[in-house]
């Protein structure tokens, strides 16, 4: 109650029972993440208190919540996205060097690296706006991996995009693909 608020719609921490993001994640990513934690957002590892039935317990009392909520109605059918910011970062800098193509990942020490040489490139962070919100990579531009089509007329396709997220994974992976699957050839991981 007191990290996501009754239900998972309050409290300082992200919103749990939201219908967007229940019905945007799976139950793999909600079990990862119950089992060990967000790096970054504030969520510890449950999984050695929860145990493996525990665990399962938590994912299906999500998708009770999730079974009794009305999806939401915006404008349009959906939420309108963030404001993309600037893209890409260092717009005159040199190619990254050292970067893997999608499916590949990329270290983020190699990322970093790159960031600090001052190499062209975008940073998409492929988490929830709330994640994106509470916290994110300074530069980074959030572009959710369960909705990225707002966004692809306005990313750039001569920079290397670097997807990155809070999950094993998971998400950054979902959203590199469909970027790739929509014509750019520069998209990678990083982990």
């Amino acid at each position: 109650m007191k990290c996501h608020g009754a239900r998972g719609v309050g409290g300082p921490n992200v919103h749990i029972g939201n219908f967007d993001l229940l019905a945007s994640a799976g139950n793999g990513f909600l079990r990862n993440a119950i089992r060990n934690g967000r790096t970054g957002a504030q969520m510890p590892a449950f999984g050695a208190t929860l145990g493996d039935d525990g665990v399962e317990d938590l994912v299906a009392l999500l998708r009770s919540w999730q079974a009794t909520q009305e999806p939401p109605v915006h404008p349009g059918g959906r939420a309108p996205p963030l404001p993309l910011g600037p893209v890409p970062l260092n717009p005159k800098g040199p190619e990254p060097v050292g970067f893997k193509k999608y499916p590949d990942n990329t270290g983020a020490d190699v990322v970093n690296a790159q960031l600090a040489r001052g190499a062209k490139m975008v940073l998409l962070d492929a988490r929830a706006p709330s994640d994106y919100t509470n916290e994110h990579i300074a530069g980074a531009v959030s572009v959710p991996f369960y909705d990225p089509a707002p966004y692809y007329d306005k990313l750039p396709k001569d920079a290397w995009l670097v997807c990155y997220c809070s999950c094993p994974h998971a998400e950054s992976g979902q959203l590199a693909q469909a970027l790739v699957t929509k014509g750019f050839t520069q998209g990678q991981r990083a982990r």
